[in-house]
């Protein structure tokens, strides 16, 4: 009693033709129909997402509100022009985590984007970070050097994940 067995994947089983998910295979069509119910998930509101990139960035002792809601603007455009085809890729909220991981270590806004667009390819790269400096005002602005070096490291980090707020 109580006992669920939840299963996450990109493709619903059917595999990928695209690219996308080359390790991803195709199911078992007998395997699936004992799947009783597929959900799927998007991605947060941009609410939501600006919450929860608030809460790392405090987390990190690194509070940008606006570099969230910068983040979460940029995440948007790219899914939109994603889904209508002008491009093969999209930013992702697990991204825009590693965005503020990156503005906790580096200080810089600019920085933090640069090193998270690097698995891009080039054409790709490129575009993403002049998205993000269009819309952002302040990018390349430093913070306070004695902010970046409070922020809490990966040893300093709290053990209890109940507190990691990701």
């Amino acid at each position: 009693a109580g006992l669920n067995v939840v299963l996450t994947g990109n493709t619903k089983g059917r595999g990928d033709e695209s690219g996308k998910f080359v390790g991803t295979n195709v199911l078992n069509e007998a395997f699936l129909e004992r799947i009783p119910e597929t959900v799927v998930q998007d991605y947060p509101s941009e609410s939501v997402e600006e919450k929860i990139l608030i809460k790392v960035l405090n987390h990190l002792g690194s509070p940008d509100d606006q570099f969230a809601k910068n983040l979460v603007r940029w995440a948007a455009t790219t899914r939109k022009t994603f889904a209508e085809g002008a491009t093969d890729d999209l930013i992702t909220t697990r991204r825009l985590v590693q965005a503020a991981n990156a503005y906790a270590i580096y200080g810089d806004r600019l920085k933090a984007i640069e090193k998270v667009v690097t698995r891009f390819d080039d054409a790709t790269r490129d575009g993403f970070l002049d998205l993000y400096k269009k819309l952002d005002a302040d990018v390349g602005e430093k913070v306070d050097d004695s902010a970046v070096a409070a922020a809490p490291t990966v040893a300093t980090a709290p053990a209890d994940p109940k507190k990691c707020p990701f």
